[in-house]
Protein backbone atom coordinates (compact mmCIF):
# COMPACT_ATOMS: atom_id res chain seq x y z
CA UNK A 1 0.00 0.00 0.00
CA UNK A 2 1.36 3.51 -0.64
CA UNK A 3 -0.27 6.43 0.83
CA UNK A 4 0.58 9.99 0.92
CA UNK A 5 -1.54 10.96 4.00
CA UNK A 6 -0.01 10.42 7.68
CA UNK A 7 -3.20 9.96 9.63
CA UNK A 8 -4.18 7.20 6.58
CA UNK A 9 -0.81 6.00 7.15
CA UNK A 10 -1.68 5.14 11.11
CA UNK A 11 -5.03 3.92 10.23
CA UNK A 12 -3.69 1.04 7.75
CA UNK A 13 -0.29 0.12 10.45
CA UNK A 14 -3.60 -0.38 13.06
CA UNK A 15 -6.00 -2.62 11.03
CA UNK A 16 -2.81 -4.42 9.50
CA UNK A 17 -2.06 -4.85 12.89
CA UNK A 18 -5.11 -6.82 13.30
CA UNK A 19 -4.74 -8.51 10.17
CA UNK A 20 -4.32 -12.24 9.54
CA UNK A 21 -3.14 -11.61 6.26
CA UNK A 22 -0.36 -9.23 6.13
CA UNK A 23 0.52 -6.38 4.05
CA UNK A 24 3.32 -3.71 3.24
CA UNK A 25 2.50 -0.01 4.01
CA UNK A 26 5.23 2.73 2.31
CA UNK A 27 3.84 6.53 2.34
CA UNK A 28 4.47 8.27 -0.93
CA UNK A 29 3.27 9.57 -3.82
CA UNK A 30 1.71 7.63 -6.81
CA UNK A 31 3.56 10.22 -9.30
CA UNK A 32 6.81 9.69 -7.82
CA UNK A 33 6.91 5.47 -6.86
CA UNK A 34 9.76 4.52 -4.72
CA UNK A 35 10.08 0.80 -6.26
CA UNK A 36 12.79 0.01 -8.76
CA UNK A 37 11.36 -0.76 -12.42
CA UNK A 38 9.42 -4.42 -12.70
CA UNK A 39 8.92 -4.58 -9.15
CA UNK A 40 5.60 -5.39 -8.78
CA UNK A 41 3.17 -8.37 -10.00
CA UNK A 42 0.21 -6.24 -9.06
CA UNK A 43 -1.35 -2.54 -8.84
CA UNK A 44 -4.39 -1.42 -7.97
CA UNK A 45 -4.96 2.40 -8.74
CA UNK A 46 -7.74 2.65 -6.63
CA UNK A 47 -7.46 6.57 -5.36
CA UNK A 48 -4.88 8.34 -7.00
CA UNK A 49 -7.08 8.90 -10.59
CA UNK A 50 -9.86 10.71 -8.85
CA UNK A 51 -7.64 12.55 -6.24
CA UNK A 52 -5.30 13.72 -8.78
CA UNK A 53 -6.96 17.20 -10.46
CA UNK A 54 -5.25 17.42 -13.34
CA UNK A 55 -4.45 15.08 -15.91
CA UNK A 56 -0.47 15.54 -15.67
CA UNK A 57 -0.64 14.06 -12.49
CA UNK A 58 -3.02 11.26 -13.05
CA UNK A 59 -0.50 10.21 -15.94
CA UNK A 60 2.47 10.04 -14.05
CA UNK A 61 0.88 8.18 -11.74
CA UNK A 62 -0.37 5.97 -14.59
CA UNK A 63 3.16 5.94 -16.02
CA UNK A 64 4.38 5.20 -12.52
CA UNK A 65 2.44 2.01 -12.29
CA UNK A 66 3.67 1.44 -15.42
CA UNK A 67 7.14 1.15 -14.75
CA UNK A 68 7.27 -0.90 -11.44
CA UNK A 69 4.68 -3.27 -13.01
CA UNK A 70 6.62 -6.81 -13.84
CA UNK A 71 5.59 -7.81 -17.39
CA UNK A 72 3.35 -10.23 -17.32
CA UNK A 73 1.96 -8.04 -14.01
CA UNK A 74 -1.83 -6.99 -13.56
CA UNK A 75 -3.42 -4.24 -12.65
CA UNK A 76 -7.06 -2.96 -11.66
CA UNK A 77 -7.64 1.34 -12.66
CA UNK A 78 -10.74 2.46 -10.55
CA UNK A 79 -12.49 4.80 -11.46
CA UNK A 80 -10.99 5.97 -14.42
CA UNK A 81 -11.56 9.37 -15.38
CA UNK A 82 -10.38 10.32 -18.87
CA UNK A 83 -9.43 7.14 -20.87
CA UNK A 84 -5.11 6.58 -20.55
CA UNK A 85 -4.21 3.07 -21.86
CA UNK A 86 -1.42 1.38 -19.11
Amino acid sequence: MVEPVSKHIKIAQHRNHKSRKKFVIHQGESQNLDFQDNYADLIILHGPLYHLQNEKDRSLAILEAKRILKKMGLYWVSPLITPHPL
